[in-house]
């Protein structure tokens, strides 16, 4: 009989305790003062600086990449460089257009495919992508135009005859397109240097 009471009372107890009010916040308060601590409670990476946050890039390059994605990356640098090397070739003229439009390509191939467009070209281009609303004419005052030819040099919107008079008759003239429009490319060598001068519709359009 005692040892049914005893069992009888011990079950009560235990009913007792699973009826216990506990609540996430009561649990949640329960602390043990314990952190989780690098390099004890989990491993530390290689080059781990401690910072909660990392760009995309930055893992990326902390993951073994696959063949496309090194291929993917010599590409990209490949067209860089190449960017690189065009961008250091153009004349202030063209370097001038090139800058204030360079932002408006959507990626390293327009801007390459851009710069291998012949000078006179370019501006066109910048208008049928709609990048540009093309290049206004300049036009020279008689005291510019004597200033520009008394010092042999040339300039936006002179006319042929004024190149002429400044640098001479050119060892080659290419025509692009109809003659009637007057695209031109004048060809100079100078010292053993090429030179070139594109007309459009007659007048300079750029030079390199």
């Amino acid at each position: 009989m005692k040892f049914f009471l005893l069992v009888y009372c011990l079950l009560l107890t235990a009913c007792s305790t699973l009826g216990t009010n506990r609540t996430y916040l009561s649990e949640m308060e329960s602390d043990d003062g314990h952190y989780f601590e690098a390099g004890v409670d989990f491993p530390v990476l290689a080059g781990d600086s401690g910072r909660t946050w990392r760009s995309k890039s930055e893992w990326m390059n902390r993951i073994p990449a696959s063949e496309h994605t090194n291929q993917y990356r010599k590409v990209k640098s490949s067209l860089k460089h190449e960017l690189q090397e065009l961008e250091g070739t153009l004349s202030d003229n063209s370097l001038s257009l090139y800058e204030k439009h360079k932002f408006k390509f959507k990626s390293d191939s327009e801007r390459i495919f851009f710069l291998r467009l012949p000078p006179n070209e370019r501006a066109q281009y910048l208008q049928s992508k709609g990048i540009s609303e093309g290049v206004e004419e300049k036009f020279l005052t008689p005291l510019e135009r004597m200033r520009v030819i008394h010092q042999s040099e040339i300039t936006l919107g002179m006319t042929k005859r004024d190149v002429e008079v400044s640098w001479g008759r050119p060892i080659r003239v290419e025509v692009a397109g109809n003659p009637s429009y007057e695209n031109e490319r004048w060809i100079y060598s100078y010292n053993g240097a090429t030179k070139y001068v594109y007309f459009e519709s007659g007048k300079v359009d750029g030079w390199e």
